[in-house]
């Protein structure tokens, strides 16, 4: 059967309306119910633990006056017993005066504490202040003098000493019997010079308990009780069972249960029970007082039907609520299927239009109403904004606009949350590419800085002064700190050895510093002496100051690197910055100082044999002597000479078969290349001007560190031949370059170069 959407309306809605009324009543006849009892069992507990409150309150400040009555007791402990007397009686009476409920406040004091001649265990004195109709009476009596009453409770605290309170009682001060009134007394133990001495006593009467529950307790609603230590009822809305125990009222399972949990201590507690066909809910709290450990309790009974009237009544007016709501409902949605059918259509047909990719904004729906048509036309209209936003941030996405803001929609905006994902991917990558370009803008710089350096060395390898002002003035720039200088040892006053400041540079000038360093003294002294690096953080004041056209003031970081060679320092650098020297900075300069080292290392070595040559040409006019047998000889050797041209000329075509056959590189005696046979270069795709100059092993894929570089070099220095193995890319292929490192030497035996002779295998 073919209903239109008024005809679907009524029966789907209607039909799903009663259904819902049907288990709407049930479970909210339920939850109500079951919110009605906790609510009930809440509101008991929280009375209970008023009640209960204000009870412990009231006992702890009755404690809290017998312990000050006690407390004035033991401030007098030489006085006489008629001297205790005309102080404590006063603070007796005043106490009855202002305290209601006070029946009476008593001392009593062991006879043997009062009189130093009393030798028996046994025996007191009681002095008590009593209040009467319109007076109050004092009472003063022995006790205990034929001996201790062992099932006394005075006896039992004279044995275990502690604060109580007695379970209740009725007794009165007229001895009349129609004047019994209940009460309980309060007890505290004295003690003089560590020994039981007696007790200060407080008997009151229970009344005031009652006026506690009345004001704190809504009588037409809950009925209230107090249970002793003894399981008695002291307060209970039936006044005929105050002082009867409680299995007079509860049964005995309920009973025993009660007094278990209260003398155990165990918490507030709660149960179910009947009594005159009525059932009650029942909330228990123990409670104690001060130091005393007598457990009481207080309890609340609410009835259940105090808990269920108001469900009854919201049930009958849900029937009738719910028949006067299903007749206006088929009314209302006969009237307002007419009114939904035409928005609807149009909703559809914006939707399919989206559905085909048409999200312009001029698919927005126009929305007269404010239902749920108008919903569904905002929401229409939400997402044909939100595609466009969500389009909109995908075009910037795509333009590399990654700062473009965009919030997705919710958290279950799949769409939206991807391209969030995916931004967040492209700025990780962006990230990663930056600190990339980091890594190598550092290592392009340390490989600039090296070549630069090594230029540096051998323009200025005949000059140790140009050399050293060359070599601090330009790491000064290089480095981009405010000052640096560069130190070396002097060698010539072997018996006062000392360390000279060869060159300083800073703020772009040269520093005309003269500086003589004790050998060992000083941070510099010590980085020397040491061979470790020092970098400072925390510069003394004093240490070293920076001059600048904006006056003086002290660097905040210090680096001091020694020179080290072959395991020999020939001095420092130290270089003073306002600013920090990054660890990759400090690295360089580590690695160029063994650089620096070798050279200077060189330079003296330069030196020395200048120094040789000129003793050479003072000692030539002694040789000219010789020079005519010197002359004779030279016709002998040039004979020889002749031979060994000959010879030179066959070694040097062997030489050159050799280059034209294999991969030959030549080095000086500190690792640089200084020349390399066409051979070599068109296998590594290299032009000459590219390796010259490069140390040994640097355009290997695994770089050697400076420590195998300087153990290879000593080994070469000192005339051993050594084998050495490599791996290079050349384009996408790897060789592997297996080389002959031979040096050769002068007619001294001293090497001056080193030859390489190589065999190639592709990986």
């Amino acid at each position: 059967m073919k209903l239109k959407i008024q005809g679907k309306l009524l029966l789907y809605i209607l039909t799903t309306a009663i259904v819902i009324y049907s288990i709407t009543f049930t479970y909210m006849f339920s939850a109500m119910n079951r919110s009605a009892r906790e609510n009930a069992i809440q509101i008991s507990e929280q009375i209970s633990e008023q009640y209960s409150s204000e009870i412990e309150q009231k006992f702890i400040a009755d404690f809290k006056i017998a312990n000050a009555l006690k407390n004035s007791c033991l401030k007098y402990p030489k006085l006489s017993y008629s001297e205790r007397i005309k102080i404590f009686d006063p603070a007796l009476k005043e106490t009855v005066l202002h305290n209601s409920d006070y029946m009476s406040v008593w001392y009593t004091w062991e006879l043997s504490s009062i009189y130093d001649n009393y030798l028996l265990s046994y025996g007191r004195t009681r002095i008590s202040y009593f209040r009467q109709e319109t007076t109050q009476g004092f009472m003063r009596d022995s006790l205990d003098l034929d001996g201790d009453k062992l099932n006394s409770t005075y006896y039992k605290l004279k044995i275990n000493p502690q604060e109580i309170i007695v379970n209740p009682y009725y007794d009165n001060y007229t001895k009349k019997s129609e004047d019994d009134i209940l009460m309980t007394t309060i007890a505290v133990p004295i003690y003089l010079k560590g020994k039981f001495s007696g007790l200060v006593g407080i008997d009151m009467a229970l009344s005031q308990i009652q006026d506690i529950s009345q004001r704190v307790i809504p009588s037409n609603k809950y009925n209230s009780f107090i249970i002793s230590g003894d399981d008695k009822f002291l307060a209970f809305s039936n006044k005929k069972i105050l002082n009867q125990p409680i299995s007079v009222y509860f049964n005995q399972e309920e009973a025993e249960n009660i007094s278990e949990q209260k003398n155990n201590f165990s918490g507030k507690f709660s149960f179910y029970t009947k009594k005159d066909n009525k059932e009650f809910f029942v909330t228990i709290i123990p409670i104690t007082f001060g130091k005393s450990i007598t457990p009481w309790a207080v309890g609340i009974m609410t009835p259940v039907t105090n808990i269920m009237s108001n469900v009854k009544s919201i049930s009958y007016i849900f029937i009738l609520v719910s028949m006067l709501g299903t007749i206006a409902m088929i009314i209302v949605i006969w009237i307002f299927s007419k009114k939904v059918a035409e928005p609807l259509k149009n909703t559809a047909k914006v939707i399919n239009n989206i559905a085909q990719g048409n999200i312009s904004t001029s698919q927005l729906m126009e929305i007269k109403s404010y239902d749920e048509i108008a919903d569904i036309g905002h929401s229409v209209n939400q997402l044909i904004l939100s595609i466009n936003k969500t389009a909109n941030f995908a075009v910037e996405i795509g333009k590399g606009n990654l700062g473009f803001e965009y919030k997705p929609l919710s958290d279950d905006d799949m769409l939206g949350n991807s391209l969030l994902e995916m931004r967040k991917s492209l700025n990780e990558a962006k990230t990663e590419e930056v600190k990339r370009k980091e890594e190598d803008r550092k290592l392009n710089w340390a490989t600039v800085g090296t070549a630069k350096f090594a230029e540096i060395m051998r323009q200025y390898s005949d000059n140790l002064e140009s050399l050293a002002y060359a070599v601090i003035s330009e790491l000064v720039k290089y480095i981009d700190v405010n000052q640096g200088g560069l130190f070396i040892i002097n060698e010539d006053a072997k018996k006062n050895k000392y360390i000279d400041l060869l060159a300083s540079y800073a703020f772009d000038k040269r520093k005309m510093l003269v500086k003589r360093i004790p050998y060992g003294v000083g941070l510099v002294g010590r980085c020397i002496l040491e061979h470790e690096a020092i970098y400072m953080t925390n510069i003394p004041q004093e240490y070293i100051n920076i001059t600048s056209g904006l006056g003086e003031n002290s660097p905040k970081q210090l680096l001091i690197v020694p020179l080290i060679f072959n395991n020999q320092v020939y001095g420092a650098v130290e270089l003073a910055s306002f600013t920090q020297i990054e660890k990759y900075q400090r690295d360089f300069v580590e690695l160029i100082g063994e650089v620096i080292a070798s050279t200077i290392s060189m330079v003296k070595i330069n030196l020395q044999t200048s120094t040789l040559l000129k003793e050479t040409k003072l000692r030539s006019e002694e040789m000219l002597a010789q020079e005519e047998e010197i002359r004779q000889n030279m016709e002998e050797m040039k004979s020889s000479q002749e031979e060994l041209n000959l010879k030179y000329s066959e070694i040097s075509d062997v030489l050159d078969a050799v280059k034209v056959a294999s991969y030959i590189v030549e080095f000086d005696m500190q690792g640089r290349i200084i020349d390399i046979n066409d051979k070599f270069l068109k296998l590594l795709k290299k032009e000459k001007h590219e390796m010259v100059g490069k140390f040994q092993g640097s355009f290997s894929i695994d770089y050697q560190n400076i420590e195998d570089f300087n153990k290879l070099w000593a080994r070469l220095q000192s005339g051993h031949v050594r084998e050495f193995r490599q791996e290079v890319f050349v384009g996408d292929k790897k060789l592997r370059i297996k080389s002959i490192y031979v040096p050769l030497l002068n007619e001294n035996g001293e090497a001056y170069k080193v030859v390489s002779v190589g065999e190639v295998e592709f990986v």
